[in-house]
Order: structure tokens, then sequence, then C-alpha cells
């Protein structure tokens, strides 16, 4: 009969190296446990995983990383990721208009097309909402509470699509210790200035908390193909094109969410 065992009370480290243990020995997990207890796992993850680069130790140990006031583009570099899990501040459902916004060019023009914006957004939630309830209108046998849920929700839906992509924002990031370096790599060579922060600070923790799993030296060539490969390829309407970035691209303007709209 199978023996089960769930730990759950264990660090990521911990618990990569617990997992790591089976490949090399047949002893069960028990075992296992009392070996991380006596000896800890920090040494055994700057030596296997960071050393002899057995990274998928690595993906056996899974933190969870919160980032708070950052804008939308921002926030999708990081959800730019097929292995992403998490969760954001949903659009849809809260009222964006008292955000912070972050505005990368910072001078009267970019300050007008902003404020135009968020006028458009906040000045016409009242008008969708009342269209949307002459074009929708309650049921007798819906619920007056969940109606107006859905019509709020529904009005963010319209509106969010005028939203400038420097509001800000927040996510959280599940991740495990592999996935993190490998993102984090590409993050900080990212064209845009405020994520390549973001990756910085993110790394800089993430060291202070398991300094033995993100201890890797960096590599001069690996980090110029990253900062060479966004160079290359730009979203323009929908379609690739392998050409240099140019920031006057239709679809590529750091302002707006819906770029080619109001003040564009």
């Amino acid at each position: 009969m199978a023996n089960i065992y769930i730990y759950d009370e264990f660090s990521p480290e911990d618990t990569a190296m617990m997992q790591a243990l089976y490949s090399r020995s047949p002893k069960s997990v028990t075992e296992h446990v009392d070996k991380v207890k006596s000896s800890g796992s920090g040494k055994f993850m700057e030596t296997f995983y960071v050393g002899y680069g057995h990274a998928s130790i690595a993906d056996c140990g899974s933190t969870t990383i919160f980032i708070e006031g950052i804008s939308i583009l921002a926030d999708k570099a990081i959800q730019d990721w097929q292995l992403y899990s998490g969760q954001e501040t949903s659009t849809r459902y809260i009222d964006m208009g008292k955000q912070a916004i972050i505005d990368p060019i910072n001078n009267p023009e970019s300050q007008r097309i902003i404020k135009r914006w968020m006028d458009f957004y906040i000045n016409n939630q009242e008008k969708v909402q009342e269209h949307l309830m002459k074009k929708y209108p309650r049921k007798p046998e819906e619920d007056e509470i969940v109606y107006i849920k859905a019509i709020k929700a529904r009005c963010f839906d319209i509106t969010r699509g005028f939203l400038p992509a420097g509001i800000t924002t927040q996510l959280s990031w599940h991740t495990n210790l592999r996935q993190a370096y490998d993102k984090i790599c590409w993050l900080r060579n990212n064209p845009l200035p405020e994520v390549q922060k973001i990756a910085e600070n993110i790394l800089e923790q993430l060291k202070e908390k398991y300094k033995n799993s993100f201890s890797q030296p960096v590599i001069e060539e690996q980090e110029n193909y990253r900062k060479f490969i966004p160079t290359q390829y730009v979203q323009v309407s929908g379609a690739s094109t392998s050409r240099p970035y140019d920031r006057n691209d239709i679809g590529c303007c750091p302002l707006s969410l819906q770029c080619g709209g109001m003040g564009v």
C-alpha cells in the first residue's frame, strides 16, 4: 500500500531539496526531512542548482511575489510569460478613476493627453450605465443588487479601453524559483526603464530571502542577447514585424492602452 506524505511547513528551498534527494537516494522522504532539518538546504541549492546547473531542482520550490504601484504596461510585461500564475487588480470590476498614473514622458503634452483620457473615463461612467440600463432593463425575476453590479462591471469593461497604460495597478506572481530567475533576466532587459527597475527590485528581495538560489553570475553574452531581441521585434496593429522599435509606431504608444485614440 502506498505511503502518502504532505509537507507544507518548509521553505521553498527546503522543499526543493527534499524532492531533489529522491533522484539520488531510495530513502523515504521522512529521512530526507531529517537531513534538511539537520543540514539545511542553502548549501545544497547553491551547489547543485546554481553551481552544477540542475535547473529542475528549482522547479520544485515556489514563492509568491506581490507587486504594487506599477503601471499596467509593466504589469503586462510581468504577466507575459507562458507559465505565469497570479492575480491582478481587475479594471473590469474596480473604478480606476482615482489611481495614480505613471507618465514616462512627463511633459505638458503627455499630461494633457492623459488628463483628457481620464476625464473621458470618469465623466462617462454615469452616461454609459444609463445607456446599458436602457438597453438591458432589469427583468422582474432579477435581483436588483446583482443587476446593478453587472451593469457597473459592463460599464467598466467598456470605458477601461480609454485608461492610459500608465494607470497604476497591483498583482501577485506565484512562481517556482527557476522560472522567477529566468523571467527576471528578461525583465531587467526590457526596453521600459520602469520594468528594469522592478526586475532589479524583485531580484534584490529574492536574494535576501533565498540567497543560495539567486547567486547566479551574470553572463554578458546572455545579457546582450536579451537586450538585442526586443529591438528586433515589435507588434504593430496586430502583426509582427522584424524591424527596430519606433516609439511612433501605432499600437506601441506608452501612454494609452488603446493607441490611435484621443489625442494621438
